[in-house]
């Protein structure tokens, strides 16, 4: 079942890890709002505009508390691509918060640590940093522009970064990888690599199509998870599986 939250955060997350440079550089500049400036088309190519289903639109305005409202973005279209226009907004309104949020919690944790955690960054990353304090043309701000990087980047990546772990347990593996191939017999999106499954755009989002939905998901999460079947056709996930429980005596 797709959790519309969940989605939105992880949108939100991944357009923040996109345009990672640029929050960097509005944090150092002590800007309030990331998306106030010149990332609104980035924005807008990444997360606004998109297509969008029927069943997706309809997802998408049940599940949201900030519904599109405007409806000069849609006049003069027919019902249905006023209803697909709408949920496009709507998912937009709600992944601007949520970027928005992000950033908040990143400025105020850069605001309140940069100055306490610079040292401690500048020994744990001293072989990265571009500048040399033994050069003659040694400066400064070049490793705090640096350390600037190095903080939010770890800060985020710890935050909201991936939190899928590696799976060693081999009882645990054949659980999941049972499920990933009980999964892929019943949808079209089976017959990809681990890892490779995607919605195409010619159907929308995928919020209208559940089971699809969660398998490419789930074929993400595993991918991440046992990363010795990453890439491997299902015959050979099968095979895999096989040996398993081979070595475990199942």
């Amino acid at each position: 079942m797709v959790d519309y939250e969940s989605e939105v955060r992880k949108e939100a997350v991944d357009f923040i890890e996109e345009v990672m440079d640029d929050v960097v550089e509005a944090l150092k500049n002590g800007e309030d709002y990331l998306l106030d400036g010149g990332l609104d088309d980035r924005f807008f190519e990444c997360v606004t505009d998109r297509s969008y289903t029927l069943s997706d639109a309809a997802f998408v305005i049940e599940n949201s508390n900030n519904v599109e409202e405007d409806s000069g973005l849609w006049e003069g279209k027919d019902p249905q691509d006023a209803i697909e226009t709408q949920a496009a907004f709507t998912y937009s309104n709600d992944v601007h918060s949520e970027v928005e949020e992000i950033y908040e919690d990143l400025k105020s944790t850069y605001d309140d640590n940069y100055g306490e955690v610079y040292d401690e960054l500048m020994e744990k990353h001293k072989d990265d940093v571009k500048a040399d304090p033994d050069d003659d043309d040694y400066d400064a701000t070049d490793d705090a522009e640096e350390a600037a990087v190095l903080f939010t980047k770890e800060y985020f990546e710890s935050e909201y970064g991936d939190t899928v772990p590696v799976v060693t347990d081999k009882k645990d593996q054949i659980y999941r990888i049972e499920r990933y191939l009980t999964m892929a017999k019943n949808v079209s999106r089976g017959g990809y690599p681990v890892g490779g499954s995607y919605i195409d755009s010619r159907c929308g989002v995928g919020f209208g199509m559940p089971d699809e939905y969660d398998y490419v998901e789930y074929d993400h999460e595993i991918a991440r998870a046992i990363p010795a079947i990453r890439g491997l056709y299902k015959e050979d996930v099968t095979k895999y599986l096989n040996d398993l429980r081979k070595e475990v005596g199942l």
